[in-house]
Parts: C-alpha cells; structure tokens; sequence
C-alpha cells in the first residue's frame, strides 16, 4: 500500500510505503518530484522499498499518480467583507439609489443606512438578518420591481466586496451558508 501525503495547498510532500505493519517514507523529493534511492544509505532497506516502490509504479502513469492534488487542499478562508468600501460605493450606486428614493418604506432606507454605516466602523458580528429584514421592506416597497440588470449590478458589488449576502432573482436579500 502506498500513502500520499500533501501540503495544505495540495502539492505532494511525501509518499510512505507499507512494509509489514509500519509504513516507511521513500526518498521523494518534492523539488525535483523524483525519488532519490541514494538518500537511503543501508542498502537492504533502500532495496526492500525500491522494490515495493517498483512494483506498485510498474504500468502506471507516473506524472498522473505523482500529481499535485490542490482538490484534496481545505478551502481557503473567504475574505472578510470588507463593509467600508462596499458603503461608499452602495451609497453612489444608481441602483441603490433608485430603491432608496422610490420605496415607499423611508424608514427602513434610514434604519438600513445605519446599519451599514455602523458595519463600516464596527463589522464584529453584523447582525445579518436585520439587514435582510430591512432590505425586503425597502423592495416590498417599491412601485417597480427590480431589473435583472439592477439585480447583477447589486450582485457585483456584494461579490468585489465579500459580502456574506446576495440579492435573489426577486431582489430579496438572501445571507450565505457558511
């Protein structure tokens, strides 16, 4: 049996043989992606796991099995919203500006810009579901629906800005799963 063993970004770092009931490392070097046999100076052993190491390489794809596996790497951490940038820019956003100006609902336009701005000092732990609530008033609020054009436009901003939220096809607020 052979163990592959790989980085945190999925780059192969070592490949362990079983021999009986332990596994030994081979002499892989991940610089050269090449096994260096002359790395194991008592010859017994170097020939035992060059031996395993050949007959389980013999009719295989080297360059295919001895790949880099970057799908085996945990995901990275999404950036965090960046809330600042997002404010001054939703705030100039035609868009938004047309929800803010035509809905019927002016008091979730102030509560809602609160909150952003409050987020642009302090994002600790935006209280998402608010946001969502005051949001859904201002488009029920409106005597026009939302275009799709609109709808991307808002979309790209939450995306450049890692927004934890996105706007449905209906222009409600939906938060992200983690």
């Amino acid at each position: 049996m052979i163990k592959f063993s790989y980085d945190s970004t999925g780059i192969l770092q070592t490949i362990h043989i079983r021999i009986d009931d332990y596994f030994a490392q081979t002499p892989y070097n991940p610089s050269t992606r090449q096994m260096d046999w002359n790395f194991i100076s008592y010859e017994p052993t170097r020939n035992s796991i060059k031996s395993i190491w050949e007959n389980w390489a013999q009719d295989k794809d080297l360059n295919y099995e001895l790949r880099d596996r970057p799908d085996l790497a945990p995901p990275q951490p999404k950036p965090n919203p960046d809330w600042k940038n997002f404010n001054l820019v939703a705030m100039t956003n035609s868009t938004y500006n047309r929800i803010a100006n035509q809905t019927t609902n002016q008091r979730s336009v102030t509560r809602f810009e609160s909150l952003l701005m409050d987020y642009s000092s302090n994002a600790e732990n935006p209280n998402y579901l608010a946001l969502q609530i005051l949001w859904n008033s201002l488009i029920s609020g409106l005597p026009q629906k939302l275009t799709e054009t609109e709808i991307s436009n808002l979309n790209s901003l939450c995306k450049k800005y890692f927004m934890r939220f996105s706007i449905d096809l209906n222009g409600l607020f939906e938060i992200e799963e983690n």
